[in-house]
């Protein structure tokens, strides 16, 4: 009686185990059923793009130069180019010998020179910043008796402050170098021991951004009035979040604007498209086919968007705006501060 109750125990025993076994070999079964599926995933069969194919052909780009019998890199008769010598050094360090080499006599100053060869080292000045202190003095009239003081100018607000040169230094290289905040912040101490703060720099561009409005919003009259002009738009990141950069240019002027959407709302938040009249230059995006006044022909649209998709290298049929802002300290922006 023992030895069937123990074998009753096995063979339940078993059976549990069996039952387990198979519930965890039909999980097994389905994981590599998706697994299988997931493996087998392409651009034909599901929502990935076709950049992520592991049998996709990456195509070189083709150029669409002409082969000529002329050689790569510099053709004969090219002129180089090569640091030259300034005729007017800004420091002169002289190098005279004290002794003679051959009987060891000592060459007096007094003796002149027989020749000299020359050899010039364009280098960087002295980088660390420079402290310019205002004093508005005070005097006594001596008709009247009667005390008068001098005027700070008009940049000068504060008991301690920074001055344009450092402002302009900061702006062009956020706004036109890109650098992060923090990066600029180590690279401004580093190079000119400038203690300037990630704040001060923001606030630098925004004092910069409000001096520049004139000009903006003549820049976007501008291109509004234009008999032709060209719209495109980009992805890009804004503290984080996915935005938009959209632009309407012509040969000498671009305007750009951010915004998070890329459609209808971003257009009529620009201003631009639902007032332009001219011939406008696109890739046939919804956005700016929407307004009956888009009078961008079908040979335009259609040439620009093949061109973009066979060669990167290929201009659309319109020379886009390269004229931009530039926050530069040579670019004579004084407006900026």
């Amino acid at each position: 009686m023992d030895e069937v109750q123990q074998l009753r125990e096995a063979v339940k025993r078993l059976t549990q185990e069996n039952q387990e076994l198979r519930e965890r070999l039909t999980v097994a079964e389905s994981t590599i059923k998706q697994l299988v599926e997931l493996l087998g995933q392409n651009s034909r069969n599901s929502h990935w793009p076709a950049s992520r194919d592991k049998s996709r052909q990456k195509t070189k780009p083709k150029s669409l130069r002409a082969k000529t019998a002329r050689k790569v890199g510099g053709q004969e008769g090219h002129k180089g180019h090569t640091l030259e010598f300034n005729p007017q050094p800004d420091v002169i360090e002289r190098h005279r010998p004290a002794h003679c080499q051959h009987c060891h006599t000592a060459l007096a100053d007094a003796i002149a020179a027989s020749g000299m060869s020359r050899g010039q080292v364009f280098d960087l000045p002295p980088l660390r910043f420079v402290t310019i202190e205002h004093q508005a003095e005070t005097v006594v009239c001596p008709c009247c008796g009667e005390a008068t003081t001098g005027e700070f100018p008009a940049e000068v607000s504060h008991p301690v402050q920074y001055g344009s040169q450092v402002k302009r230094l900061a702006v062009y290289l956020r706004t036109e170098q890109f650098v992060p905040y923090e990066r600029e912040r180590q690279l401004l101490a580093d190079l000119f021991e400038l203690p300037i703060s990630a704040g001060s720099i923001q606030n630098f561009v925004e004092t910069a951004a409000a001096n520049v409005q004139p000009v903006t919003e003549a820049i976007k009259a501008a291109v509004t009035a234009a008999e032709v002009a060209h719209t495109d738009e980009t992805g890009f990141y804004v503290n984080g979040q996915r935005a938009w950069l959209h632009t309407v240019s012509t040969p000498e002027l671009t305007y750009y604007q951010p915004h998070a959407k890329r459609g209808q709302k971003a257009t009529e938040a620009m201003g631009i498209l639902p007032h332009f009249t001219g011939t406008l230059v696109h890739d046939a995006w919804a956005r700016a086919m929407q307004k009956p006044r888009s009078q961008a022909t079908t040979r335009e649209k259609t040439h620009g968007v093949g061109l973009a998709k066979t060669s990167s290298t290929i201009l659309l049929p319109f020379i886009w705006g390269s004229t931009f802002l530039c926050f530069g300290p040579s670019s004579g922006t004084s407006f900026l501060f």
